[in-house]
Protein backbone atom coordinates (compact mmCIF):
# COMPACT_ATOMS: atom_id res chain seq x y z
CA UNK A 1 0.00 0.00 0.00
CA UNK A 2 1.17 3.64 -0.81
CA UNK A 3 1.99 5.75 2.22
CA UNK A 4 -0.56 8.37 2.75
CA UNK A 5 0.21 11.88 2.07
CA UNK A 6 -1.52 15.30 2.01
CA UNK A 7 -1.43 18.55 0.38
CA UNK A 8 -2.87 21.92 -0.42
CA UNK A 9 -4.48 23.29 -3.18
CA UNK A 10 -4.14 27.01 -3.77
CA UNK A 11 -4.18 28.80 -7.23
CA UNK A 12 -0.83 30.77 -7.83
CA UNK A 13 -3.55 34.20 -8.41
CA UNK A 14 -4.18 33.69 -4.70
CA UNK A 15 -1.27 34.37 -2.82
CA UNK A 16 -0.15 37.52 -1.33
CA UNK A 17 0.46 39.84 -3.29
CA UNK A 18 1.07 43.84 -3.12
CA UNK A 19 0.35 44.23 -7.37
CA UNK A 20 -2.90 43.02 -6.97
CA UNK A 21 -2.93 39.24 -7.69
CA UNK A 22 -0.53 36.51 -6.84
CA UNK A 23 1.76 35.39 -8.66
CA UNK A 24 5.26 33.97 -9.26
CA UNK A 25 6.91 35.81 -7.14
CA UNK A 26 9.12 35.62 -3.83
CA UNK A 27 5.32 34.77 -2.44
CA UNK A 28 5.21 31.25 -4.34
CA UNK A 29 8.68 30.22 -2.88
CA UNK A 30 7.88 31.42 0.49
CA UNK A 31 4.43 29.10 0.06
CA UNK A 32 6.62 26.38 -1.16
CA UNK A 33 8.87 26.48 1.93
CA UNK A 34 6.20 26.63 4.18
CA UNK A 35 4.42 23.40 2.92
CA UNK A 36 7.55 21.76 3.37
CA UNK A 37 7.84 22.87 6.43
CA UNK A 38 3.98 21.64 7.21
CA UNK A 39 5.24 17.89 6.13
CA UNK A 40 2.74 18.08 2.69
CA UNK A 41 3.66 16.54 -0.24
CA UNK A 42 1.40 18.59 -2.73
CA UNK A 43 1.06 21.60 -3.93
CA UNK A 44 -1.87 21.47 -6.61
CA UNK A 45 -2.83 24.24 -8.64
CA UNK A 46 -4.75 25.36 -11.40
CA UNK A 47 -3.93 25.80 -14.58
CA UNK A 48 -1.17 28.98 -15.16
CA UNK A 49 -2.13 29.68 -19.32
CA UNK A 50 -3.81 33.01 -20.39
CA UNK A 51 -7.36 32.82 -19.79
CA UNK A 52 -9.65 34.13 -22.27
CA UNK A 53 -11.17 36.95 -20.91
CA UNK A 54 -14.91 36.95 -22.14
CA UNK A 55 -15.56 34.46 -19.49
CA UNK A 56 -14.21 35.42 -16.29
CA UNK A 57 -10.67 34.64 -16.05
CA UNK A 58 -11.48 30.90 -15.47
CA UNK A 59 -8.04 29.20 -16.04
CA UNK A 60 -10.04 26.67 -17.61
CA UNK A 61 -10.75 28.39 -20.10
CA UNK A 62 -7.59 29.62 -22.17
CA UNK A 63 -6.28 31.01 -24.96
CA UNK A 64 -3.17 28.63 -25.61
CA UNK A 65 -1.92 25.35 -24.10
CA UNK A 66 1.42 26.42 -24.37
CA UNK A 67 1.88 29.73 -23.51
CA UNK A 68 1.60 31.39 -19.55
CA UNK A 69 -0.94 33.76 -17.66
CA UNK A 70 1.45 37.13 -17.88
CA UNK A 71 -0.72 38.82 -15.26
CA UNK A 72 1.20 35.64 -13.04
CA UNK A 73 4.70 37.41 -14.20
CA UNK A 74 5.88 39.35 -11.30
CA UNK A 75 7.16 42.36 -11.47
CA UNK A 76 10.00 41.93 -8.70
CA UNK A 77 10.96 39.73 -11.60
CA UNK A 78 10.78 42.11 -14.11
CA UNK A 79 12.55 44.79 -12.43
CA UNK A 80 15.66 42.37 -11.62
CA UNK A 81 16.04 41.59 -15.19
CA UNK A 82 16.58 45.10 -15.66
CA UNK A 83 13.03 44.85 -17.96
CA UNK A 84 11.68 47.60 -14.66
CA UNK A 85 13.03 50.54 -13.07
CA UNK A 86 12.39 50.81 -9.17
CA UNK A 87 10.05 54.13 -10.09
CA UNK A 88 7.84 51.36 -11.97
CA UNK A 89 7.17 49.15 -9.04
CA UNK A 90 7.10 52.41 -6.26
CA UNK A 91 3.46 53.94 -6.68
CA UNK A 92 1.00 51.13 -6.63
CA UNK A 93 -2.74 51.82 -6.78
CA UNK A 94 -4.96 50.86 -3.53
CA UNK A 95 -5.50 47.30 -4.76
CA UNK A 96 -8.05 45.12 -2.55
CA UNK A 97 -6.02 42.25 -0.41
CA UNK A 98 -8.82 40.17 -0.09
CA UNK A 99 -9.54 39.81 -3.43
CA UNK A 100 -8.65 40.48 -7.43
CA UNK A 101 -9.78 43.53 -8.51
CA UNK A 102 -9.41 42.36 -12.42
CA UNK A 103 -10.51 46.14 -13.88
CA UNK A 104 -7.53 47.68 -11.67
CA UNK A 105 -4.85 44.65 -11.85
CA UNK A 106 -5.13 44.49 -16.03
CA UNK A 107 -4.26 47.97 -16.69
CA UNK A 108 -1.75 48.17 -14.10
CA UNK A 109 0.07 45.02 -15.40
CA UNK A 110 -0.41 46.63 -19.06
CA UNK A 111 1.57 49.63 -18.26
CA UNK A 112 4.56 47.61 -16.71
CA UNK A 113 4.46 45.39 -19.97
CA UNK A 114 4.58 48.14 -22.03
CA UNK A 115 7.37 49.75 -20.07
CA UNK A 116 9.36 46.51 -19.88
CA UNK A 117 9.06 46.10 -23.68
CA UNK A 118 10.96 49.39 -24.08
CA UNK A 119 13.57 48.92 -21.66
CA UNK A 120 13.72 45.20 -22.97
CA UNK A 121 14.25 46.48 -27.36
CA UNK A 122 17.42 48.75 -25.88
CA UNK A 123 18.96 47.00 -24.03
CA UNK A 124 21.97 44.63 -25.73
CA UNK A 125 20.27 41.02 -27.01
CA UNK A 126 19.67 38.32 -24.87
CA UNK A 127 20.63 34.88 -25.99
CA UNK A 128 18.08 33.16 -23.56
CA UNK A 129 14.96 34.88 -25.35
CA UNK A 130 16.56 33.81 -28.89
CA UNK A 131 16.70 30.29 -27.51
CA UNK A 132 13.12 30.31 -25.95
CA UNK A 133 11.55 31.64 -29.30
CA UNK A 134 13.71 29.11 -31.31
CA UNK A 135 12.70 26.47 -28.81
CA UNK A 136 8.90 27.73 -29.22
CA UNK A 137 8.42 28.45 -32.38
CA UNK A 138 5.74 25.62 -33.40
CA UNK A 139 3.36 27.28 -31.36
CA UNK A 140 4.96 30.87 -30.25
CA UNK A 141 4.64 32.50 -34.00
CA UNK A 142 0.72 31.06 -34.39
CA UNK A 143 -0.01 32.32 -30.85
CA UNK A 144 1.39 35.68 -30.87
CA UNK A 145 -0.38 36.12 -34.36
CA UNK A 146 -4.03 35.09 -33.17
CA UNK A 147 -3.31 37.45 -29.73
CA UNK A 148 -1.98 40.45 -31.98
CA UNK A 149 -5.25 40.19 -34.23
CA UNK A 150 -7.63 39.77 -31.51
CA UNK A 151 -6.65 42.66 -29.12
CA UNK A 152 -6.83 44.59 -32.67
CA UNK A 153 -10.18 43.23 -33.25
CA UNK A 154 -11.37 43.11 -30.36
CA UNK A 155 -12.77 39.48 -30.35
CA UNK A 156 -11.55 36.41 -29.55
CA UNK A 157 -14.03 34.97 -32.56
CA UNK A 158 -11.47 34.27 -35.07
CA UNK A 159 -14.49 33.72 -37.89
CA UNK A 160 -15.29 37.47 -37.60
CA UNK A 161 -12.34 39.08 -38.46
CA UNK A 162 -11.57 40.01 -42.44
CA UNK A 163 -11.88 37.12 -44.50
CA UNK A 164 -8.30 36.87 -45.97
CA UNK A 165 -7.16 36.55 -41.99
CA UNK A 166 -9.54 34.05 -40.94
CA UNK A 167 -8.82 32.18 -43.57
CA UNK A 168 -5.05 32.55 -43.23
CA UNK A 169 -4.10 33.68 -46.89
CA UNK A 170 -0.51 33.40 -46.86
CA UNK A 171 0.08 36.93 -48.42
CA UNK A 172 -2.41 38.49 -46.22
CA UNK A 173 -0.43 36.99 -43.27
CA UNK A 174 3.36 37.76 -44.31
CA UNK A 175 1.30 41.56 -44.83
CA UNK A 176 -0.14 41.48 -41.36
CA UNK A 177 2.85 40.56 -39.49
CA UNK A 178 5.07 43.26 -41.47
CA UNK A 179 2.07 45.96 -40.47
CA UNK A 180 2.28 44.29 -36.44
CA UNK A 181 5.77 43.48 -36.26
CA UNK A 182 6.75 44.81 -32.75
CA UNK A 183 3.10 44.33 -31.09
CA UNK A 184 4.00 40.82 -32.10
CA UNK A 185 7.41 41.05 -30.91
CA UNK A 186 6.17 42.36 -27.59
CA UNK A 187 3.77 39.32 -27.14
CA UNK A 188 6.30 37.12 -27.54
CA UNK A 189 8.72 38.59 -24.80
CA UNK A 190 5.84 37.84 -21.90
CA UNK A 191 5.82 34.24 -22.60
CA UNK A 192 9.48 34.26 -22.67
CA UNK A 193 9.55 36.10 -18.97
CA UNK A 194 6.68 33.77 -17.94
CA UNK A 195 8.72 30.52 -18.48
CA UNK A 196 12.27 31.95 -16.83
CA UNK A 197 10.47 32.61 -13.41
CA UNK A 198 8.42 29.10 -14.19
CA UNK A 199 11.89 26.89 -14.55
CA UNK A 200 13.52 29.07 -12.05
CA UNK A 201 10.92 28.11 -9.57
CA UNK A 202 11.35 24.33 -10.68
CA UNK A 203 14.95 24.36 -10.92
CA UNK A 204 15.59 26.57 -7.32
CA UNK A 205 12.87 24.47 -5.50
CA UNK A 206 13.73 20.97 -7.54
CA UNK A 207 11.48 19.19 -4.96
CA UNK A 208 8.48 20.49 -5.14
CA UNK A 209 7.82 21.42 -8.37
CA UNK A 210 6.00 19.60 -11.56
CA UNK A 211 5.19 21.15 -14.60
CA UNK A 212 2.20 22.62 -14.96
CA UNK A 213 0.29 20.21 -16.83
CA UNK A 214 0.56 17.57 -13.77
CA UNK A 215 -0.69 20.42 -11.99
CA UNK A 216 1.15 18.93 -8.52
CA UNK A 217 3.83 19.77 -6.54
CA UNK A 218 5.12 16.83 -5.11
CA UNK A 219 7.03 17.56 -1.54
CA UNK A 220 8.44 14.41 -0.72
Amino acid sequence: MSKRASGILLHITSLPAKYGIGDLGAQAFAFADFLAEAKQSFWQILPVNPPAINVPHSPYNCLSAFAGNPLLISPQLLYRRGFLNRTDIRDLPAFDDKKVNWRKVIPFKRKLFNAAFKNFLSAKPRPEYAEFCRQSQKWLDDYTLFVTMRNLYKTGDWFAWPRELRDRNPDALTAFQSRHAQTIENDKILPSCHEAKRHAFRYVRPTYYTPPIQKNLNLR
